[in-house]
């Protein structure tokens, strides 16, 4: 019953830690930018990536790339995102001139696991939560790391095809 998953209803939201943060910005984004709009259909959101220079770089020239993908991190080998730019500046570098990048990236979510696991990493496992997505039961994995530790929901997708790098922010912190 596919209509159970995307869109996602707001009971179903709410279980989840709430509606997705950049849900109204990322409408507002690219309706000013003039770029196709979000599909709610299957799950579609603007989300943060915090990377080093060279490596947002590369991501704008070449698109992400999977293979780079940590096989240890908490939800596997996937591209990790977030809907807190706070979230992604920990992964961020600066540049010579001291400027910092987050990508900002359409990403859908389509079907997702959600996993509220204090250690997800271990119960269901990383390989678990990779087969999820690759096998096609799901197509995202939200980890709600509110919900267990109070600080972050992260959203994981295993296929570099889901995700499309629109820009590059560069900032200075203060």
């Amino acid at each position: 019953d596919r209509e159970a998953y995307a869109p996602l209803s707001d009971a179903q939201w709410n279980e989840f830690s709430g509606r997705v943060m950049t849900e109204s910005l990322g409408h507002e984004i690219v309706s000013q930018c003039r770029l196709s709009p979000l599909d709610s259909r299957c799950n579609e959101f603007l989300f943060f990536h915090g990377v080093k220079p060279q490596v947002a770089d590369l991501i704008a020239e070449n698109h992400f790339d999977i293979s780079f993908a940590s096989k240890d991190g908490m939800f596997g080998a996937g591209l990790y995102f977030a809907e807190a730019s706070s979230k992604s500046d920990e992964y961020c570098q600066p540049n010579e001139n001291d400027e910092y990048p987050i990508i900002i990236v359409r990403v859908i979510l389509g079907r997702p696991n959600y996993v509220d696991a204090p250690k997800p990493f271990d119960d269901p496992g990383r390989r678990a939560l990779e087969h999820s997505c690759m096998s096609g039961s799901c197509h995202s994995v939200i980890g709600d790391r509110i919900k267990v530790s109070n600080t972050y929901r992260e959203m994981v997708v295993y296929d570099h095809f889901q995700a499309y790098p629109h820009f590059i922010l560069w900032y200075h912190r203060k």
